[in-house]
Order: structure tokens, then C-alpha cells, then sequence
């Protein structure tokens, strides 16, 4: 990820996990960034979110995969998935349903909490990026 030569300054509305981690992608790069949410940060606690390879290492050029590992919450490896055509035998899975995964077990995704992903975000903002404003409480 790169500086760059120009800087703007830049709102952004939503303090959910896109809009933190776009916020925290900004100021790392230079930008002068506020970010807005009406909760106050306040993340969903079950929700979870699948990440693909790309968002890991993305994820992790933030800090948030070292943070959440540091701090033991949990991304869950998957090995494996089902691929369906959504037919069904009495309730069972069709024959022609497809394990897939790689032959030595190496995880295609991971799973993890987006409240934790959010307190990550939410810890290594004001000591990581200068560039970054979190109000604490903005109605929008």
C-alpha cells in the first residue's frame, strides 16, 4: 500500500467494517479521513464474515489479523466447502454435490466475528493513523 503525492480531505459515512476499513486504508495512505457512524462504533456480535485470501493479507497490511490474534479472537480456517445445485433427496444432499478444498488442507477463507474485526479496527486507529478522526458519537 502507498502513500500518495495528494491528499484530500474525506468523510465517511458508516462505522461498520467496510467503512472502517476503508477509512483506515485512507489515512494510512496519507488522507485526512472523519468517519461518521451513529453508533458509536458499536459492532453486530453475530455476525460473521467469510474472508477470501486477498481480504486476509489486506486485513492483515491493516494490523487487524495481528490484533485479533494477539488479543485470541478466533479466525476460523476453512478447509473445505460443498458445492450444490440445491437439489435435494429427502432432505439429503444430492449425489452430485462437489467437496472441495485443497489436497493438503491449506484453508480457502476464513471466518471471523465482525465485532472483532470492528475492535480492531477501533484500537489500532488512534494509534496507528494520525490521519484518522473518530468521533465518538455522530448522529447522521
Amino acid at each position: 500500500m502507498t502513500k500518495t503525492d495528494t491528499t484530500n480531505p474525506i468523510v465517511i459515512v458508516g462505522g461498520g467494517l467496510a467503512g472502517l476499513a476503508t477509512a483506515l486504508t485512507l489515512a494510512k495512505r496519507g488522507h485526512g479521513v472523519t468517519l461518521l457512524d451513529q453508533g458509536g462504533g458499536k459492532a453486530d456480535r453475530i455476525r460473521t464474515t467469510t474472508l477470501n485470501p486477498l481480504a486476509m493479507q489486506h486485513l492483515g497490511e491493516l494490523g487487524i489479523i495481528a490484533w485479533m490474534e494477539k488479543q485470541s479472537r478466533p479466525l476460523v480456517p476453512v478447509t473445505a466447502i460443498t458445492v450444490s445445485d440445491e437439489k435435494q433427496y429427502q432432505g439429503r444432499p444430492n449425489a452430485d454435490d462437489r467437496l472441495m478444498g485443497w489436497d493438503d488442507d491449506t484453508p480457502l477463507a476464513y471466518v471471523a466475528r465482525n465485532g472483532d474485526m470492528v475492535d480492531a479496527a477501533l484500537a489500532l486507529a488512534p494509534v496507528s493513523y494520525t490521519h484518522l478522526t473518530l468521533p465518538t458519537i455522530v448522529r447522521v
